[in-house]
């Protein structure tokens, strides 16, 4: 990806900085010539791009998120190829705030109501993926952006499972392990191609309990972290790492990670409803 430097040209935009990197590719940091607004450009990695089955993912990725609508999901703006560097590139809102990881690594532990604040949110927008048949299965601190005011705004539909469409091209290669294993669901590992919204809240339950403890209720090696997860092992309780945190709140946090998943929370509108019950009890 030498064509990125910061100062270059890319369309109407001078690329500014690096944002990130990972896996699949980078995000940098652009700026309008014209009127100064910015964005954020995700750029494939280019020995991704020439994989069919990567550059699909990849541009159902960006279509999604341009068809939901939602305060708490990363807009895209655009897709395509450069014509001029031949990177596939999606072409995204800047959130200034970094990511909910970094804070978390640079503060700790968040205030108990602004962490079911941000719960709220997220159960939200799940509500509306969820509706259109999508499971996100990689919902984590570090895919979680933080806005100007505060909010939250879910990045990455990368891996998400869509209804109807063959597990090959939905994220899933051949029955892998897809997601991130500190946040993944039992069930996910055994099977990411048939999980359903459950996986999802589990793994925004892994986010309150870190949101609260300033740490993740499970660590240690891969092979403990899997055995301990699929073996059915409870999320310890909270209020060991959070005294102040109500019984309502380590209710909430025990009923979205519940190992398995038919006594877990169902569904976001049951989930935002426990938020509401879980809010008067920290009161």
């Amino acid at each position: 990806m030498s064509a990125f430097v910061p100062g270059s040209s890319f369309g109407d935009y001078r690329v500014v900085r690096k944002l990130g990197a990972g896996a699949s590719g980078e995000v940098w940091l652009l700026e309008s010539g014209r009127s100064g607004l910015k964005a954020a450009a995700k750029i494939l990695a280019p020995e991704l791009a020439q994989v069919h089955e990567h550059r699909i993912r990849f541009v159902r990725e960006a279509a999604t998120a341009m068809e939901i609508r939602h305060p708490n999901l990363v807009r895209v703006y655009d897709v395509g190829e450069d014509p001029e560097t031949e990177l596939c590139y999606m072409l995204m809102e800047y959130v200034s705030g970094g990511t909910l990881a970094e804070r978390i690594a640079r503060e700790g532990a968040l205030p108990v109501a602004e962490a079911l604040r941000i719960v709220r949110a997220l159960a939200s927008l799940v509500e509306v993926v969820s509706s259109r048949g999508i499971v996100h299965r990689d919902i984590k601190p570090g895919n979680i952006l933080i806005g100007d005011g505060g909010e939250p705004k879910l990045s990455d539909l990368g891996i998400a499972r869509f209804a109807g469409v063959p597990a090959e091209a939905g994220g899933s290669v051949g029955g892998a392990m897809v997601g991130t294993l500190a946040y993944m669901a039992p069930e996910q590992m055994l099977d990411p191609r048939t999980v359903d919204v459950r996986a999802d809240i589990y793994s925004l339950g892994v986010v309150l309990f870190e949101m609260l403890a300033g740490r993740r209720p499970f660590g240690g090696d891969v092979v403990r972290m899997v055995a301990d997860r699929i073996g059915g092992d409870a999320v310890p309780d909270v209020r060991e790492f959070r005294p102040d945190a109500s019984e309502a709140v380590a209710g909430l946090v025990r009923l979205m990670c519940a190992a398995d998943p038919e006594e877990r929370v169902r569904s976001p509108r049951a989930l935002l409803s426990l938020v509401d019950w879980a809010e008067r009890g920290a009161a």
